[in-house]
């Protein structure tokens, strides 16, 4: 249905546009929102392409089949081998960054204590549960509201610190570190894994696939440019919080990024929006990353109908890592 399109094109662009956001102020002050701006909107173009080869390829196949499968069929064996373990590094590795980042926010503290790591690692298995064990209709509802609440407040942040714009800060071209643009960009659009899910979901049909996608994508890049253009426009260019300052001393972007709005804004309440904000960025991308290590595993034969199987090598190879 329309209702469920517009839904789930909702889904993929917070699963798109989440954590990335966090780092941006960071990483886009010091080359200016021109450049910032343009290699994120290049980026987004060669993703959104990939992704289009990607979904095209998959069409292939009469069946539902994942990454895995399609290595296999059109490389062999040995490529589907490196494929696997490419794959199941940097899928494990975005859970172990999401886990430690939402864990830094709940306690507002770089030093993660056990205590912390306890609830951060329930939160991360009931999460899993739901995955794994429970309907997908259930956790596309949970993950549209979690969604919906987070979009609500970036538009907040956005209203706060728009009157602190200064037109000035739009005139900075930096084409020094633009290697950490270019990085964050293609991360912040790297959404072809979530492809075989989609698949799934539309039972294959190709235009709602092809509409789901560029729109679902597009969105994210105008939230981007937005967030961009206004982070750009209020962080100062003298003091502590200016851009080299912030460069030579290598400070963490969740601290940059609390310090300098609550700055601006002098409210008490933005930090604990800020901070709703950052926790549900994180979260909604962490469970579009564990429902593509869900599917990635599940189209792997021996895996197949064996929930509990799949489960723990959700849950066991992350926590092994951070404890």
């Amino acid at each position: 249905s329309r209702r469920r399109h517009t839904r789930l094109q909702g889904d993929w662009s917070s699963d798109v546009c989440s954590s990335d956001l966090i780092a941006l102020p960071c990483l886009t002050i010091y080359n200016g929102f021109i450049l910032s701006s343009l290699m994120f909107s290049l980026c987004y173009i060669f993703m959104t392409l990939s992704a289009l080869i990607m979904m095209e390829t998959t069409f292939w196949f009469k069946k539902s089949t994942n990454t895995i499968s399609i290595i296999n069929q059109i490389l062999g064996y040995k490529w589907k081998i490196i494929t696997y373990i490419i794959y199941l590094l940097l899928l494990y590795s975005l859970i172990i960054a999401y886990i430690i980042a939402y864990t830094k926010w709940i306690i507002n503290n770089d030093a993660i204590n056990k205590e912390s790591l306890i609830i951060s690692l329930s939160i991360y298995i009931v999460i899993s549960y739901f995955v794994t064990f429970k309907k997908s209709e259930i956790l596309k509802k949970i993950n549209s509201f979690l969604s919906i609440i987070m979009f609500i407040t970036y538009f907040i942040i956005i209203y706060k610190c728009f009157d602190q714009i200064k037109t000035e800060n739009f005139k900075i071209i930096n084409f020094k570190n633009l290697n950490n643009i270019i990085t964050l960009a293609i991360t912040s659009f790297g959404f072809a894994i979530i492809i075989p899910t989609l698949l799934d979901f539309f039972k294959k049909k190709h235009k709602k696939l092809y509409k789901s996608l560029i729109i679902g994508s597009f969105l994210p890049l105008i939230a981007y440019i937005i967030w961009i253009f206004v982070m750009i426009g209020v962080f100062p260019t003298k003091g502590e919080l200016n851009s080299e300052n912030i460069i030579i001393k290598n400070i963490s972007p969740d601290i940059i990024f609390t310090n300098f709005i609550t700055k601006i804004i002098y409210s008490k309440n933005i930090i604990i929006i800020i901070k709703i904000f950052a926790i549900l960025s994180i979260l909604t991308s962490l469970i579009g990353v564990q429902k593509s290590l869900k599917d990635f595993l599940s189209d792997e034969r021996i895996f197949k109908k064996k929930k509990i199987i799949i489960s723990l090598l959700i849950i066991v190879p992350p926590i092994i890592f951070i404890t």
